[in-house]
């Protein structure tokens, strides 16, 4: 970790579909997982979003159709269409999948994790 990386825990590259979901926000969001660590990750959302006009909720669910499991976290930074969010609660699982899971429904247009 770089002498100015102000992280708790070190960050694992990985290039995942995610769903953000609260009561606020009515339909779950869908966004790419950039990278993740112990305590947070880094999202990207699609395009057709602006994240700078969104008032987020301070609480959000993390979902992660890939392992079938959500994490309760809030929003630390944004940055264009890229966010920071720190992880609030331990990992739960959620099998079986919800229906509204963002695997049965069609992946926005977004650029590769690269």
């Amino acid at each position: 970790m770089a002498s100015n990386d102000k992280r708790l825990d070190p960050r694992k590259a990985v290039c995942q579909p995610a769903e953000l979901r609260s009561a606020e926000l009515g339909a779950g969001i869908i966004c790419r997982l950039l990278d993740i660590s112990a305590s947070g990750a880094r999202l990207r959302m699609p395009d057709e979003l602006t994240l700078y006009r969104m008032k987020w909720p301070r609480r959000l669910t993390l979902r992660f159709p890939f392992d079938q499991s959500e994490i309760d976290c809030t929003v630390v930074r944004v940055k264009g269409r890229e966010f920071g969010v720190r992880f609030l609660s331990p990992f739960r699982n959620v099998y079986p999948y919800p229906v509204s899971c963002v695997a049965h429904q069609p992946q926005p247009q977004m650029r590769s994790c690269g």
